[in-house]
């Protein structure tokens, strides 16, 4: 998080967060680009994001919400999206200097977090069903969003392949890798 959402989050804007989800009891979870929380809801566990708009455009996130709230309608495990009291994905809460904070939350995923790859300590035949499952997920997914269509136009998420950093060789990929730049070029 920068510098100037941090001066500007107060605990008056995850109190009208909160307010505007109906959720209670927060508890912070790590959060790299926003402040997050395991609460609790009417529904069952729920986790509450709250980025500035500065870190997060608001047609980014609104797009992120509705796709997860497509796959969740299409059935896929995915923590659903939760509408505010509003009826709203996203809400809007503005900061003392006019800028503006995004909440936005959802039900908690049931599970664990898994550790970092070089800490999974899994009995091979636990960790290939793992694998499996994330394959066939992934699947899912793949062939759901084939049919997904965005609620507005602004909201349309960039295809994979119109990163810039998968194609601009020169800066991103080290002079070593003739093979690879002969490849892509």
């Amino acid at each position: 998080m920068n510098t100037t959402s941090q001066s500007l989050y107060t605990p008056a804007i995850l109190s009208q967060a909160l307010q505007a989800f109906g959720l209670s009891d927060p508890r912070p979870l790590e959060g790299v680009t926003a402040w997050v929380y395991a609460c609790q809801s009417v529904q069952g566990p729920a986790v509450l994001k709250v980025s500035h708009a500065l870190e997060t455009p608001p047609d980014q996130l609104e797009g992120e919400l509705d796709i997860i709230h497509f796959l969740a309608r299409q059935g896929v495990a995915v923590a659903a999206p939760l509408a505010s009291l509003q009826g709203n994905l996203l809400e809007t809460i503005p900061a003392a200097d006019g800028s503006r904070f995004l909440a936005a939350a959802s039900r908690m995923a049931p599970g664990e977090v898994l550790p970092d790859e070089d800490d999974i300590n899994l009995p091979p035949a636990a960790l290939d069903r793992l694998l499996l499952d994330w394959g066939r997920l992934a699947g899912q997914i793949d062939r759901l969003c084939k049919d997904y269509r965005q609620a507005r136009p602004a909201l349309a998420r960039m295809h994979w392949d119109d990163e810039d950093l998968l194609w601009d060789v020169d800066a991103y990929l080290p002079r070593g890798q003739a093979c690879i730049r002969r490849k892509v070029g």
